[in-house]
């Protein structure tokens, strides 16, 4: 089981990745980029979840 510290860490490094590819000259061009990261920081929020749960 993942921590969920570990978890937060890693939604924290995923939000400032996001953060840079919509910062970027053209954001539409990386529409396909921001919806992967949307999905990995979604995956991690729900495995969060389920870890409170089981605590």
């Amino acid at each position: 089981m993942t921590a969920p510290a570990d978890l937060i860490e890693e939604m924290t490094d995923l939000t400032g990745l996001l953060a840079i590819v919509l910062a970027g000259p053209d954001a539409d061009t990386a529409i396909d980029g921001i919806y992967r990261v949307v999905l990995e920081i979604q995956a991690r929020l729900d495995l969060l979840k389920e870890t409170l749960k089981c605590t």
